[in-house]
């Protein structure tokens, strides 16, 4: 939910708007600017230069605001992502719970966040499972996988080793998940990210 409030036909008020709320996700800054008229008629320098400081003024305000929304939605993401994590790992304990593997699962993202997947847990027949969780707050068809994550994962399959995907959606209300273990079959993926090296002669 995004509310804007509107000033006559033309102008947008710049402002923060706060929602009293345990959510991050609650907190919403609109920063929008000021739509003027075009002036009509010519002005002089000092009125140019009014405008040139109040035009700085908005761009600074605007993008001090645009930090703050980024900032609340990096955190949010990274509180939907933990709850996802630890969603997953009293799942994992329910499954071995009656097993020597029980007090063995490990919240590897917790000290290693470079690691390429998040929790280490075990089948009940002790086989090791790597387990990368991907986690959103409502049942979004998509999620984002890092390239450090698409590398381990291969690595990982080709020693033999189970590597797999904990899908989790609807984490803040009625989160479920389900398993992937090849996202090469019944998946697209799309490059949306490019890395640029310069060349060295």
């Amino acid at each position: 939910m995004c509310v804007i409030f509107v000033k006559g036909l033309i102008t947008l008020i710049d402002e923060v708007i706060t929602i009293n709320s345990e959510s991050v996700l609650d907190t919403y800054i609109i920063g929008l600017g000021m739509l003027n008229k075009a002036s009509s008629g010519i002005t002089d320098g000092k009125d140019e230069s009014a405008k040139e400081g109040k035009n700085a003024k908005d761009k600074h305000v605007s993008e001090n605001r645009d930090e703050e929304f980024y900032a609340h939605m990096r955190a949010y993401q990274a509180e939907i992502g933990i709850k996802g994590e630890e969603f997953i790992i009293e799942k994992e304990k329910e499954k071995l719970k009656h097993t020597d593997y029980y007090n063995r699962i490990k919240h590897i993202s917790k000290t290693n966040d470079s690691a390429g997947y998040d929790i280490l847990s075990y089948a009940i027949d002790g086989t090791e499972l790597y387990i990368e969780v991907k986690t959103t707050d409502k049942n979004h068809d998509f999620f984002y996988l890092t390239q450090n994550e698409r590398t381990r994962a291969v690595d990982l399959q080709k020693n033999g080793k189970k590597y797999l995907i904990y899908r989790v959606i609807n984490i803040m209300s009625e989160p479920t998940y389900f398993v992937i273990e090849d996202i090469s079959v019944g998946f697209i993926i799309e490059p949306l990210v490019w890395k640029i090296k310069k060349v060295i002669n």
